[in-house]
């Protein structure tokens, strides 16, 4: 949370363009998404596809967070084709709808406007073409192309929509923009808020939460993507005093906020960008400005790089929960038994690595019936099938990538999970210590990366349990656990609790070090 609202801060300092008057209509944009905004709506994201310039945005990144273009290249070609795609076959635009109903949201519901001519097969086929869209189911709903949550769609059938006349003012406050955000807080929201949190914690600047509560109908804000990166942000409040009432709680956070070691270890620089920021109060509203952008120089390289790197992190976390749940199944295939870190032939010798016969359970069937299974990883057959690894198996080093050498490895030695012989742990029978406490699976340094198909892992010095270990991340290494889920481990984590998550059947307690990371 304090993340996403340092991003909304300093976006919010860039120079603010004047909006163009008359070149969009409000009610229009309402009028449209009317049908499926209801009591408990809270929230609404409207995106302007056509106006999207991903190769400018990949400049801007570049130059500000001062990253090599090469780490992104693939973003940048891929999010090319599906805007060319979705754009081709008449998908110009498109609505995020929140509700409170919905929360935990596992998938929001997106809308897509169609217009008469707009063939709505081949939308959907391109949505499901792209990453973020996968997962979701869409059909027509009238005018338009809705997708979510089986849920979330029978209660927009069973219901009734609500009207939310603050709807069009909030979109005229956002403006003809890219990006427009709208937080639309519904008055049951405000009650409980009210009644569950009458007051903020001192470690949030304190004081009562009315001015919020009570003082806060809409917010807006509009964004504008590079070339051009702006953004205009709005809070209306019922009147004048409500509104200079909600200045001083909102400075009293900021402040706050910017005392988090969180916050100051993720952003060394927020204290001095706090002290350049501005609130200013016109009437009933709060409207953020920012000085001028030279002001902005400092703080947005360190802030592009760290949210690039929570990105590569978060994806790198994803990669190792499909890697241990991938295991997992493994085990249920052979009656409980796990992988070995190989295939033997009959005098032992290892073969092809844990990640070759782990391919039928990542979806990568086609590729497995290629390997010659009583072959080595090196023989002239199998070594054509090095340069096809998987994303899955691909880290952050683009080097590393190409050459086909990955740095997930399992843990092996004495008292790991995996050892070097011909014969895996039975799971989760020989995890007596917990799956949730043992080490599965790890990111290794770059000096550990072997090819992917080669028999080769991370053997675990006892004595110096995490070397080899990570590198990537500032805040620590990742791992995978046995019971399938992806964490990072700190780095000042002790050598006698990290020691004892590697054994799977060790008896020990680990150390109070051995805290959850996101």
């Amino acid at each position: 949370m304090f993340r996403t609202f340092i991003v909304m801060l300093i976006l919010s300092a860039l120079p603010l363009p004047a909006l163009r008057a008359g070149e969009f209509d409000a009610t229009a944009r309402a009028r449209a998404l009317a049908p499926f905004i209801e009591e408990q709506t809270v929230g609404v994201i409207h995106v302007d596809l056509t106006r999207i310039d991903v190769d400018a945005l990949v400049s801007w990144a570049v130059e500000v967070g001062r990253l090599e273009k090469g780490a992104i290249e693939d973003f940048q070609r891929e999010g090319r084709s599906w805007l060319a795609d979705l754009t081709k076959v008449g998908g110009k635009e498109l609505y995020v709808v929140l509700s409170l109903a919905d929360l935990p949201i596992d998938q929001p519901l997106i809308i897509m406007p169609l217009a008469d001519d707009l063939d709505a097969q081949a939308v959907r086929a391109v949505l499901g073409r792209i990453p973020l869209f996968k997962p979701i189911s869409f059909e027509k709903w009238g005018a338009a192309l809705v997708g979510g949550g089986a849920n979330t769609r029978k209660r927009l059938g069973d219901g009734k929509p609500a009207a939310r006349p603050e709807l069009t003012k909030a979109f005229a406050a956002a403006g003809d923009t890219t990006l427009q955000v709208l937080l639309l807080p519904p008055p049951d929201a405000r009650r409980v808020i009210q009644e569950l949190l009458p007051a903020l914690p001192p470690q949030l600047g304190g004081g009562s939460t009315r001015p919020l509560t009570q003082g806060l109908l809409w917010a807006a804000a509009g964004v504008d993507l590079p070339p051009r990166p702006s953004l205009r942000l709005t809070f209306q409040s019922p009147d004048a005093n409500a509104a200079q009432a909600l200045n001083d709680l909102l400075s009293r956070l900021l402040k706050a906020v910017t005392q988090q070691g969180e916050v100051r270890d993720f952003l060394p620089e927020i204290q001095h960008l706090a002290e350049v920021f501005a609130l200013r109060v016109e009437g009933d509203r709060l409207t953020l400005v920012g000085s001028d952008k030279r002001e902005l120089i400092t703080f947005l390289p360190p802030l592009v790089s760290r949210i690039y790197q929570e990105t590569q992190q978060r994806a790198m976390m994803n990669k190792l929960k499909q890697l241990a749940l991938a295991m997992i199944n493994y085990a249920d295939a052979k009656k409980g038994r796990l992988p070995t870190v190989a295939n033997f032939d009959k005098q032992g010798k290892p073969l092809l690595s844990w990640r070759v016969h782990l391919l039928p359970f990542l979806e990568q069937q086609q590729l497995y019936w290629q390997f010659h299974l009583d072959e080595p990883w090196d023989s002239p057959h199998n070594k054509q099938l090095l340069a096809r690894m998987p994303a899955v198996y691909q880290g952050p080093n683009r080097k590393l990538n190409a050459e086909g050498k990955t740095i997930f490895l399992l843990p092996v030695g004495k008292g790991a999970a995996f050892k070097d012989g011909p014969e895996g742990l039975i799971f989760p029978k020989d995890f007596p210590d917990g799956t949730s406490n043992t080490i599965f699976l790890v990111e290794a340094d770059d000096a550990h990366a072997v090819p992917w198909t080669k028999p080769a892992d991370l053997k675990i010095d006892p004595e110096h349990p995490e070397r080899g270990l990570g590198g990537h991340f500032r805040e620590g290494f990742l791992v995978a656990l046995a019971d399938g889920s992806a964490r990072r481990i700190a780095k000042t984590v002790s050598k006698t609790t990290l020691r004892a998550a590697f054994t799977p059947a060790g008896g020990e307690v680990l150390g109070p070090d051995w805290q959850d990371k996101p």
